[in-house]
């Protein structure tokens, strides 16, 4: 073998042992082998043997093993992982939208699973239509055995609050336009969120969860100009249907604005159609 071989050989053995070090802004490391680099993303490969897309907007560094460095990465430069985001240990899920882009800011839909039903479960309800109408879904994992009165409908708010923020330091995101939907009791608690603060969220999706809770009744002035959509089943045994068509009317004397759709056959669990159609009518809602 030539001496030149081994030495072409020798050099791209040398290169693979380079390790970069990723420096995010909001201070997390990374390190791995940059495997490809765009104008608005990076592909690095970690030590498990795992491809990673990270959004250049989200890096403050990137430092080389061999003593370069690359930093100051321009804002408008964007790339960042997409699809169905695991942040269970954080107590959600997350879904972003592909072929996102700074020159379009996404708009955000905040679900709220059942009564015992794990973000996990619940997400993927939502995700196929989110991807249809370029929206950023976060799903939480939420005990409703701890809402016990407004105060802890506040908790939740500033939780949710506080999620989006850190989502808004990376994602192209509008925190002008959120939209809040649940299902069952989440749909309650999407009720009681948006009438204790009436004026964060454009829209209301509620899937089986007619029913006035978490002391939603205390704040039912609140309702005045705002758009609910509400799906029902007309065999639902856990909300009967009476109970919606009360819920509705009380909110449409206090001035909200409701259309609603019925399921004749629909138990309390409706199918994903129900979901489609709470997000095609959110998005009509403009602020």
């Amino acid at each position: 073998m030539s001496r030149y071989l081994w030495i072409i050989i020798l050099f791209f053995l040398c290169s693979a042992c380079f390790a970069e070090k990723v420096i995010f802004k909001s201070g997390n490391i990374i390190e791995g082998n940059i495997i490809e680099e765009t104008e608005n993303y990076i592909k690095i490969e970690t030590e498990d043997g795992k491809p990673l897309y990270f959004y250049k907007n989200a890096i403050e560094a990137i430092k080389y093993d061999n003593g370069e460095s690359l930093s100051e990465i321009a804002a408008e430069q964007i790339s960042l992982r997409t699809g169905l985001l695991d942040c269970s240990d954080k107590g959600y899920m997350l879904f972003i939208p592909k072929n996102i882009s700074s020159a379009r800011p996404l708009s955000i839909l905040v679900c709220l699973p059942g009564w015992g039903i794990a973000a996990k479960q619940d997400i993927h309800v939502w995700t196929f239509p989110a991807q249809k109408n370029r929206l950023v879904v976060i799903n939480l994992d939420v005990n409703y055995n701890s809402i016990k009165s407004a105060s802890e409908v506040k908790s939740l708010y500033y939780r949710i609050m506080q999620i989006i923020d850190g989502l808004s330091e990376t994602y192209p995101i509008d925190t002008r336009k959120i939209y809040i939907a649940g299902t069952s009791a989440g749909g309650m608690a999407s009720i009681a969120l948006a009438l204790q603060f009436p004026g964060k969220f454009l829209a209301i999706g509620v899937v089986s969860g007619g029913r006035l809770g978490f002391g939603a009744k205390s704040y039912l002035r609140n309702a005045n100009g705002k758009y609910f959509y509400m799906v029902h089943g007309q065999q639902d045994r856990s909300i009967p249907i009476g109970e919606f068509y009360s819920t509705k009317q009380q909110l449409e004397r206090n001035g909200a604005i409701i259309e609603f759709s019925v399921f004749p056959e629909g138990a309390h669990t409706l199918p994903s159609r129900a979901y489609a159609e709470v997000i095609d009518w959110l998005l009509k809602v403009k602020n």
